[in-house]
């Protein structure tokens, strides 16, 4: 019985019969099962986008500017962040001057300063802290998008 089955099997998937027809005009590749995220933005743009938070961070090595949207219906505390070089790893404080609370509906703009400056390409991630709790990593930028 198991041999019957397993011949079934194979038969139906060496039928000769076409693939239905789609509506894209090129055959699918391998590439086509890729997952990882679409482009999100020129480089330089972080964003992070999880739960109504939406921030974004355009990064530049002296001073970088986080943008938080809050669509959670709520307040929620003042953000921070934090960077992790990709060289080996070690934790770089960030400094949002004027953090704030950011009322539920509203978007607001700060002024980040890391306490090493260090060049995009050795930006590990960025990481948003909400009070001091830690929210997640950012989205790098895709080059060359």
């Amino acid at each position: 019985m198991p041999t019957l089955l397993a011949a079934f099997v194979l038969g139906a998937c060496t039928s000769n019969s076409p693939p239905q027809a789609s509506n894209s005009s090129t055959p699918a590749s391998p590439a086509s099962t890729d997952t990882s995220p679409a482009p999100v933005g020129p480089v330089g743009d972080y964003t992070y986008e999880n739960a109504g938070v939406i921030a974004a961070v355009k990064y530049a090595p002296d001073k970088s500017t986080l943008t938080v949207t809050n669509h959670t219906g709520a307040e929620i505390p003042a953000p921070g962040v934090y960077m992790l070089d990709a060289r080996d790893g070690h934790r770089i404080a960030g400094t949002v001057e004027n953090s704030a609370p950011v009322p539920g509906g509203t978007s607001q703009d700060f002024t980040v300063t890391f306490a090493q400056q260090v060049d995009e390409a050795n930006v590990g991630l960025l990481i948003l802290l909400i009070g001091h709790a830690n929210y997640g990593a950012f989205v790098p930028p895709t080059a060359g998008k």
